[in-house]
């Protein structure tokens, strides 16, 4: 069988089920990586995946440096978010890709990163702002127009948090020297998160401060079976919860609002291959929230190509009932330029599961 999609979706399918070691890919997989052009390298850029090219060759490229160094002051970000809401006493969890990088990845973005978050109780929300406010975190921008951090209308900041289940962005800027060969590539981007002005380049990070987990989903439950984070002294989402948010969620968003990313795939990889899962957790969640075909699709297809490590049963217990709400098929096309018609991979070019590389992560 075809992989789905492009020639370059061929090579990297296979990658990403390497994921978080992509250095441990076959030589001819790693070789295929190395002869990608320049037009294909441009569309992982677009899909937020180009950091596995230098992670699988082992190299230290420019634009990795920056991604590096853009990272290194979201995490600083991060940790004074941290500390300040630790010190006001608001019960919080760090989640998303923020968590994932410093978990699975030893703290090396995948592509240029764009905000942090973290989860509240909503009764927390005023003692949130209190804290972020007093650590220096403002509502603020980078107007482009104006060459300046500045910050919201207080009536944007209003309708941001009446329409959403997160507040307005808490935000931070610095001014940042960059190598020439590191500036040239932030010049050429200029927009969130790396910004220029003149010789001058600034970092922008945004601090997404969320009150719930969807529209329907207030996420307070989730606190009850959190688990230590990879960032000291903080707590993170369960594996189990991790796993059928993040795929729920990525279903949805390409399904309905255009995202085109990759990055979801590596971060559920990373998952999958190093923890042991607790799958009756998993299904007792999509039950209650009737999210069925958000989870089975990109779960089935993660364990077809590799390392198959979710059983059988669970994937009978998670198929979508015919009629399902929101079930709009596999949704994969759209991610790797291919066919709407699935076509899974041989799984010659990607990992096998054994049980003992699993580990349980503190």
């Amino acid at each position: 069988m075809d992989l789905p999609g492009s020639s370059w979706a061929r090579v990297v399918i296979p990658l990403i089920s390497w994921s978080p070691n992509f250095s441990n890919a076959p030589a001819g997989l790693l070789k295929a990586i190395a002869s990608l052009s320049d037009d294909q390298l441009a569309i992982l850029r677009r899909r937020r995946i180009d950091s596995i090219v230098d992670f699988a060759l082992g190299r230290q490229t420019p634009k990795q440096r920056l991604y590096q160094r853009l990272w290194d002051f979201q995490r600083d970000c991060l940790e004074g978010a941290i500390a300040a809401l630790h010190s006001s006493g608001v019960d919080f969890l760090v989640f998303k890709g923020g968590e994932f990088v410093e978990r699975y990845f030893a703290s090396r973005p995948i592509g240029m990163l764009y905000d942090v978050d973290l989860l509240i109780h909503r009764n927390a929300v005023g003692e949130t702002k209190r804290a972020l406010f007093r650590a220096g975190f403002r509502q603020g921008v980078f107007q482009k127009e104006k060459s300046a951090f500045l910050d919201r209308d207080v009536s944007e900041v209003a309708q941001l948090e009446l329409n959403h289940y997160e507040l307005a962005p808490f935000a931070a800027c610095k001014e940042i020297d960059l190598p020439d060969d590191e500036f040239s590539i932030a010049e050429a981007y200029n927009e969130f998160p790396i910004w220029t002005v003149g010789r001058k380049a600034f970092f922008v990070t945004e601090v997404d401060v969320h009150h719930g987990v969807s529209m329907d989903i207030a996420g307070s439950e989730l606190f009850k079976r959190s688990i230590p984070s990879a960032f000291s002294s903080a707590r993170t989402l369960s594996v189990a919860d991790h796993i059928w948010f993040t795929t729920s969620r990525y279903y949805t968003e390409v399904a309905l609002h255009n995202k085109r990313s990759a990055r979801d795939f590596l971060y559920l990889r990373a998952m999958l291959s190093t923890e042991e899962v607790d799958w009756e957790s998993v299904i007792s969640s999509v039950e209650e929230y009737a999210i069925r075909p958000a989870v089975y699709y990109y779960l089935q297809f993660l364990d077809r190509i590799g390392p198959s490590c979710i059983p059988d049963d669970i994937f009978e217990k998670l198929k979508p009932e015919p009629g399902s709400t929101r079930d709009w098929g596999w949704m994969l096309h759209t991610i790797f330029d291919g066919s709407p018609t699935l076509k899974l991979p041989e799984l010659s070019a990607c990992r096998t599961c054994d049980s003992h590389e699993r580990k349980r992560l503190p």
